[in-house]
């Protein structure tokens, strides 16, 4: 499924809208708690294919507290669901959930069955086929505490596939009973490998109580992601220094999703590490990905770590006066002088060149942590910079303001056009590379820049009417620039206007590039999908 599959990627990206935030208010939510809350809502919607991503997305997060909604799933009349769920539910179910996927093996669809008959063996640590009546049995046969040791005796031997099956198990087996045998494992001196550890770590998530933090503590503190989630749901002063020292160690985004979890104000001094970690468009390999998309979780919760240690605001202040080219009289602290002396490479006269991407860590996340309105003044005039890559960022972050007085100046400059064409621009040199995979080989290609698409996408963003009619014109023309007619369907894809419907069908059936044709039917396919769930929102209100 992957048209499902890429629409995950933007539904899990598209979490709640920007939330301003200042150190002094640290009760704004977390990123990972406003997820749970917008699949559990997406696993409730009327419309299948929300409630596929809703699963997909519960699969993604591992967290037992979805289990209730995918066992209602288990019923749903779309048997695309109904298999997403069993899918999820190998991954977030319990003991609990063993009764109802036995039922399910009974499935007229033959696929499903098989789904389920490998979730209950990846569950339970067994291979019988795909008769309930087998199942059935082997389930009846013994309490769910002899089967948990059971379980555990395997790592008495030396079979590491058994070892590792029946940690994978445990992980949806083991009940608070096997708390204290799980610990020995962990702790003791024959030692576990790191799938183990993993898993049975996970397992003692679900199960520990405050026997495990020391546990807990001590492997966060050295790496351990599956150790950081523990902590991320039971929170404290503990907790929060062990993530720190862990995020010292790792780049793993497990210890930035959890320290935003415990609401920590005290990423300051990780400031270098926190902006390293954002999405560069001077990268080729991130560049359309990073600003197609909402802001992704995991940078979103960064941006908030930076905010509530009280350097946001500097941060903002300091990118700002160099984009600007008015360097500030502060001195530089020691910690971004690094990532200011790079900055300043990048920040010239010209366009993005090929080998700076590590150098716009700073403008990558002055563009996630700027959420002050009061920006765009300053903002508008550098969208006539004669840096390339400061007039991006200006227009991205005015679109991620939503500052409709941006629209007019962005549109003049997208009407400009280019001061190049094809040849001039790939004689002088002024292009990135990207890489792509020719016959199974990741081979190098020249690829002109592009930029004004991205000041589209900003209007998008921005979504008011002035922007969608405009853009709608830029998407229909077939004389305007590709990038821009690309650019301009996505911006349209954000607005998500039903009004846009019959020029996003014209270059559908009408533009000769394939990816923005493509790109049109994506976008009308999502339209279409949210006026189906206005509808029957609508439809429930009138019944009640």
């Amino acid at each position: 499924m992957p048209a499902q599959r890429s629409c995950l990627c933007l539904l899990l990206a598209c979490l709640f809208a920007a939330i301003p935030l200042t150190a002094a208010s640290p009760q704004v939510p977390d990123v990972l708690g406003g997820e749970i809350v917008r699949l559990r809502s997406l696993m409730a919607s009327p419309v299948s294919v929300y409630r596929i991503e809703g699963a997909q997305g519960a699969a993604d997060l591992r967290l037992q507290t979805f289990e209730p909604n995918l066992l209602s799933l288990l019923k749903d009349k779309d048997p695309l669901v109904r298999r997403e769920a069993i899918q999820a539910l190998s991954q977030c179910g319990t003991w609990r959930s063993i009764h109802s996927l036995i039922a399910t093996l009974t499935d007229p669809d033959w696929q499903l069955s098989s789904h389920t008959r490998l979730a209950l063996c990846r569950m339970t640590g067994q291979s019988f086929g795909a008769s309930k009546r087998d199942w059935e049995q082997w389930w009846k046969s013994s309490t769910c505490e002899e089967k948990q040791d059971k379980l555990l005796s395997v790592f008495q031997g030396n079979d590491r596939e058994a070892r590792l099956s029946a940690a994978r198990a445990l992980r949806c087996m083991a009940t608070p009973v096997s708390e204290d045998r799980i610990l020995v494992l962990l702790t003791g001196q024959k030692p576990v490998s790191g799938g183990e550890r993993k898993l049975l770590t996970e397992a003692l998530d679900r199960i520990g109580t405050a026997k495990s933090m020391p546990y807990f503590l001590k492997q966060a503190a050295g790496g351990n992601t599956a150790a950081a989630w523990a902590l991320g749901s039971r929170g404290g002063k503990e907790a929060e220094e062990a993530l720190l020292k862990g995020l010292r160690r790792s780049n793993a985004p497990d210890f930035v999703f959890n320290l935003d979890r415990v609401k920590s104000t005290r990423c300051g001094p990780l400031l270098r590490r926190l902006c390293a970690g954002f999405p560069s468009l001077i990268n080729s390999s991130l560049r359309s990905d990073d600003v197609t998309y909402p802001l992704r979780p995991q940078h979103r919760a960064a941006a908030n770590l930076i905010r509530r240690s009280g350097r946001g605001q500097e941060l903002v202040d300091r990118v700002l006066a160099e984009m600007e080219g008015k360097r500030s009289d502060k001195p530089i602290p020691k910690d971004l002088k690094s990532l200011v002396e790079d900055l300043r490479k990048i920040l010239k006269p010209g366009f993005i060149r090929e080998g700076f991407g590590g150098c716009a860590a700073l403008l990558s996340a002055f563009y996630y942590v700027a959420d002050d309105k009061a920006l765009a003044p300053r903002l508008i005039p550098l969208l006539k910079s004669d840096c390339t890559i400061v007039r991006i960022y200006a227009a991205l972050t005015l679109g991620k303001l939503r500052a409709p007085e941006a629209v007019g100046p962005i549109l003049a400059v997208i009407k400009g056009g280019y001061p190049f064409c094809d040849s001039t621009a790939l004689a002088s040199g002024k292009h990135t590379a990207s890489f792509r995979v020719i016959n199974g080989k990741r081979q190098r290609q020249s690829q002109t820049i592009r930029w004004l698409g991205y000041l589209c996408m900003a209007l998008g963003r921005i979504g008011n009417d002035e922007a969608r009619l405009s853009l709608e014109v830029l998407a229909a023309d077939a004389a305007s620039p590709r990038d821009v007619r690309y650019g301009a369907v996505i911006g349209l894809g954000f607005i998500g206007s039903p009004k846009s419907l019959p020029i996003l069908r014209k270059v559908e059936n009408t533009d000769i590039i394939w990816m923005i044709s493509d790109r049109a039917r994506r976008t009308i396919r999502d339209i279409e999908i949210a006026g189906q769930i206005k509808t029957a929102k609508s439809e429930r209100a009138r019944k009640y």
